[in-house]
């Protein structure tokens, strides 16, 4: 077999990239009320930057649960699962817009009428309690129903602060017309992180765990929901509440 070596033309390739991400200057553009999609990034260092809340919804155990079940049964979990996730972000005014196997990041941000402003940390916590109450009411009796003995759980993480949003990847080949972009929208900050740090931490099988929950609470008048100290001193807690059905 013949050993393998990096053409100096890919080792060009690499380094022109580089010079060229890392000698420009990263440009912000204040994010407006909407929340942009991937055509409207540019591939370079200007970036968007403006206050958002992050979601992250994770599915609990699904390694274990993808070793008990045959591949195709879990397609059908894992759609049916994503689904519900899907439609409590939309339902609350957010978007989803990563996508890691069964974990879905959702993005929030604040919206006015000529009446009120609607915080984009309510939005996540609305979606949130949303998504939990369709994975206990709905999601999990109808697996019950078409693929016994399955049940599902999930952690949710909220972080709301400043984020950077900028185009990474590779554009195609200029000279081959069937070649796709390789692009996608990274989300830059430690807000992410935490949301996704958060969504990690519960150990339950439906957990809502957020950061700065009690000045959320106080600035958009949320009230009635079960809270549990989970770490007073960095301000993140564990939230037990379903919504109630109609």
């Amino acid at each position: 077999m013949a050993e393998m070596i990096l053409p100096k033309s890919e080792y060009d390739s690499a380094i022109n990239a580089l010079d060229n991400i890392l000698s420009q200057t990263v440009e912000s553009i204040a994010l407006t009320d909407a929340v942009p999609l991937l055509d409207d990034v540019a591939d370079s260092n200007k970036v968007f930057k403006g206050k958002l809340s992050v979601l992250f919804v994770d599915m609990r155990k699904s390694t274990d649960l993808t070793d008990e079940l045959k591949a195709k049964k879990m397609v059908k979990v894992y759609r049916a699962f994503i689904r519900m996730i899907i439609q409590g972000i939309r339902y609350a005014g957010g978007f989803a817009r990563q996508f890691a196997g069964d974990g879905i990041m959702g993005v929030f941000h604040d919206s006015s009428d000529e009446d009120s402003v609607t915080r984009s940390s309510q939005k996540a916590v609305n979606a949130a309690r949303y998504i939990l109450t369709l994975i206990d009411y709905c999601l999990n009796p109808s697996l019950k129903k078409y693929i016994p003995d399955v049940a599902v759980g999930c952690g949710v993480g909220i972080c709301t602060g400043d984020i950077m949003i900028t185009k990474v990847g590779m554009r195609g080949k200029e000279a081959d017309e069937s070649s796709e972009n390789e692009t996608g929208i990274v989300w830059v900050g430690s807000t992410t992180n935490y949301a996704k740090k958060n969504c990690d931490s519960g150990n339950g099988r439906l957990d809502l765990i957020v950061s700065n929950l009690m000045l959320m609470m106080k600035m958009n008048k949320i009230t009635g929901m079960l809270i549990i100290y989970i770490n007073k001193s960095s301000h993140r807690f564990i939230v037990k509440e379903l919504l109630p059905l109609a």
